[in-house]
């Protein structure tokens, strides 16, 4: 993934601070909640659902491991997180898939396509939840 002014990181940090998020007095997780949300989305954005990939690919993927340099969030905790807060998540998730949807730097990098109308970033959002699930589900059954 590229870090720049036009990268997947800026758009999913730029998303992050746009929306309204939940106030938490819940100190649950080992690393800060805005850490969480930035991990989660840049990993589904970029085609990472597995917990335990998204953990992994803190510690050796750039942009991430900028973001978790306070720590790297636990599988765990990514799961946990992802349970707690999905509507937001996927509301956001949506607004990532449109902005980097008009990023020709973001189809170079995610190599993938899809239509841009609302209807459709929800769907990618949903389809993309999914996948995470599964593949936290699957890691569950190891």
């Amino acid at each position: 993934m590229r870090f720049g002014p036009d990268g997947l990181l800026n758009i999913v940090l730029d998303v992050i601070g746009s929306v309204v998020w939940p106030k938490s007095d819940r100190q649950e997780f080992q690393v800060r909640e805005n850490v969480l949300r930035t991990v989660v989305l840049y990993g589904y954005a970029a085609g990472i659902f597995s917990s335990r990939d998204l953990e992994l690919e803190c510690r050796s993927e750039k942009s991430l491991q900028y973001i978790s340099k306070c720590g790297v969030p636990s599988w765990h905790d990514i799961r946990q997180f992802r349970r707690r807060e999905s509507p937001f998540l996927k509301r956001a998730l949506i607004e990532v898939l449109k902005k980097a949807s008009e990023s020709v730097n973001y189809w170079e990098m995610a190599m993938e396509r899809f239509e841009s109308s609302a209807l459709k970033m929800e769907r990618e959002a949903d389809r993309r939840f999914s996948l995470a699930i599964k593949a936290d589900s699957a890691a569950l059954d190891d």
